[in-house]
């Protein structure tokens, strides 16, 4: 594993030259593999993240949003992430199977079927047990926390 990522960063010193190389190599276009898959996933985690802290709060026994305690909407915004992250997960799958593509022709739906047939559906959560902080630490935002009286 060691020598794949010594490898990479020789073949690619920072991102100009690694994107200089993508394009040489594949073509310009191939900055934008999964770019659908990103949006599919970007469009379900926020929506779930955003949409659930709400609710999550009032779970919790919010009542009036200017006397809620900080550790109340940390939970929500922490409980919103993960479950948002979840369910996004097949996105981030298809995301990073796409971008891993050698050559050209690769689309949402071709490899929606590849990672179904390596496994049924319990590939597309492949990682999803991972501990990743950015569901529960990105929901919380600064301006929630402290409301102004």
């Amino acid at each position: 594993m060691l020598t794949g990522w010594l490898v990479l960063c020789a073949a690619y010193p920072n991102m100009y030259r690694g994107g200089l190389m993508i394009i040489k190599d594949e073509g310009a276009m191939a900055l934008y593999k999964g770019m659908s898959a990103a949006a599919l996933r970007e469009m379900s985690y926020s929506s779930l993240r955003f949409g659930l802290y709400e609710p999550f709060k009032r779970i919790l026994g919010e009542t009036d949003p200017k006397t809620t305690p900080v550790w109340k909407k940390f939970a929500s915004g922490a409980a919103a992430g993960i479950i948002g992250s979840g369910i996004a997960n097949p996105t981030d799958v298809l995301k990073v199977r796409m971008q891993a593509h050698e050559g050209a022709g690769v689309t949402l739906v071709g490899v929606a079927k590849e990672v179904y047939s390596d496994g049924g559906l319990q590939s597309f959560y492949r990682g999803v047990h991972t501990l990743n902080p950015e569901p529960y630490t990105l929901n919380p935002q600064p301006s929630n926390l402290n409301p102004k009286p």
